[in-house]
């Protein structure tokens, strides 16, 4: 497991998904976030989920979590100081035949190439994480401003990579202080 001390307040944990068949994929996420929580918090600890789908640890009401995945890796957020989201995404084709569905043409403009489309999903889910808010839509409800701001239904978060390659981003967002 690696983590990343991004505060005080704020820790982010990576933990590798073993390969596998496509099949036991969800398993092997889980475990692999399983993992996280055991070392960092305790055994017996089990993430469960609000009706929004929300994850959180019941056995500790003062931790906000968030959680990730991609083809390669689980990522845990925990914050003791508020909301917080994280995403981390694997560079797919899939992006970019969508790209209409997360990013608006005032977007599409600023963020150009495939690694930019990338961050910025990255982005726009994390926020939708940190924000909870269901029936978010991320053209619409979510908006993007550089260098490290993105606006959730009057809400505003800072953004930050903190994890980066050709071909995978994570990232963190946390409400704007």
């Amino acid at each position: 497991m690696k983590t990343i001390h991004y505060s005080e307040d704020i820790i982010i944990a990576f933990e590798p998904i073993p390969p596998g068949s496509r099949t036991d994929r969800h398993t092997r996420e889980r475990e692999a976030i399983q993992s996280i929580i055991n070392q960092l918090i305790g055994s017996n600890i089990e993430v469960a989920h609000k009706a929004s789908g929300a994850p959180y640890i019941a056995e500790r009401p003062d931790l906000h979590i968030s959680v990730s995945h991609s083809s390669t890796q689980a990522v845990l957020a925990i914050s003791h100081n508020g909301p917080i989201g994280v995403d981390t995404e694997t560079l797919r084709p899939q992006l970019e035949r969508v790209i209409d569905r997360y990013l608006s043409a005032e977007e599409q403009s600023e963020w150009t190439t495939p690694q930019d489309h990338l961050t910025a999903w990255c982005i726009k889910e994390a926020a939708y994480k940190a924000a909870d808010i269901p029936g978010i839509d991320l053209v619409g409800d979510i908006t993007i401003h550089r260098p490290d701001v993105v606006a959730v239904k009057g809400h505003t978060f800072t953004y930050k990579t903190v994890e980066q390659s050709d071909l995978e981003v994570t990232v963190l967002v946390i409400p704007r202080q």
